[in-house]
């Protein structure tokens, strides 16, 4: 195959695996001679290995005496011995396979057993919820969060952490920190980077990832995929299928700015965003309608303005019945 070929998909893959040392000549050979004939391929490469390599300052940088350090920590008087218990975990990486653990927060380069002491006194999780209303709030580390309703997120690590667990729907403003990367673990799903502006949404196990500003790396089990501002990646549950395309419109903004906006936007987008938004649900009567483009923006306005709008546009007619708002032409 010819490298003007090689798919998107390919090529981060093919970009992993050479970062690992673990592509073939053949394979390493491709990646170089794609990364040469043009610049935007070398500045994409670089971007792509400025975030992985940040990514990996999180490992180790040496093996631990887990018995000296214990003994060092008992000597400091922070903690007695019975206030303390152990456990041994058994660590097996698949070497086979070594680029999916690009998925993984921290990077354990080892195998075998391990010792892992685990103390009681530990830093306890944070976790933010939002419930019915949308809520915003800085995160210890000064990056700030935008929970949609009925959506959290839990820092794991507690206050140190730059690692957040979501549920639902979230807007993530980064602190810029090279050093420390932040990430987002949701499904089966990782969003790493290093300080940039992105939305991530969780529905029936299926993610989606719209960047704003800057750019993420997304990994599900051994696939990876690099996102840049006003592009968005789609995971199907599972991590089955990992999909990027541009972002057609900024109905993802509405819970952050209360505004709907439209540019050709079928119209069956919208009446999601309107359902979530409004907590109403509005139905269409026949495929058609939901194909009918719209170009239009609604700023902070109640939803019968916008359905005005709508119906006076397309020439439809409203009618409710029971709990639903049915349009029909």
């Amino acid at each position: 195959m010819r490298v003007k070929e090689m798919s998107d998909r390919e090529r981060d893959r093919l970009l992993v695996k050479h970062l690992l040392g673990e592509a073939s000549p053949e394979e390493s050979e491709k990646i170089q001679q794609w990364i040469a004939t043009q610049s935007s391929h070398r500045q994409y490469a670089d971007e792509f290995q400025r975030i992985w390599v940040e990514s990996r300052r999180l490992a180790p940088a040496e093996p631990v005496d887990p018995a000296a350090a214990w003994q060092r920590f008992l000597e400091s008087g922070r903690l007695t011995a019975r206030s303390a218990r152990t456990r041994t975990v058994k660590l097996n990486f698949l070497v086979a396979k070594p680029w999916s653990a690009i998925a993984a927060a921290i990077i354990l380069v080892a195998a075998g057993t391990y010792t892992w002491w685990k103390l009681d006194v530990q830093t306890a999780p944070l976790t933010w919820q939002s419930g019915a209303a949308i809520r915003i709030d800085t995160l210890p580390d000064g990056s700030r969060v935008t929970l949609n309703k009925f959506s959290s997120v839990e820092l794991p690590g507690g206050k140190t952490s730059r690692a957040v667990k979501l549920s639902g729907e979230a807007f993530f403003e980064v602190t810029h920190d090279t050093h420390h990367p932040f990430t987002v673990q949701v499904n089966d799903v990782t969003i790493r980077d290093v300080g940039t502006g992105f939305n991530v949404r969780s529905t029936n196990g299926t993610t989606e990832i719209i960047v704003e500003t800057g750019a993420v790396l997304v990994t599900a089990g051994s696939d990876a995929v690099k996102a840049t501002a006003g592009e968005k990646v789609l995971v199907t549950a599972g991590g089955a299928k990992i999909t990027r395309t541009p972002v057609s419109n900024r109905l993802y903004q509405y819970y952050r700015t209360k505004s709907f906006l439209c540019r050709k936007t079928p119209l069956s987008e919208l009446i999601t965003a309107l359902n979530e938004a409004y907590g109403t649900h509005i139905v269409v009567q026949n495929e058609a309608i939901n194909r009918l483009q719209i170009t239009a923006t609604f700023d902070n306005e109640d939803l019968d303005s916008i359905l005005a709008v709508i119906t006076r546009t397309f020439g439809l007619n409203i009618q409710k019945k029971g709990g639903s708002i049915i349009l029909k032409p």
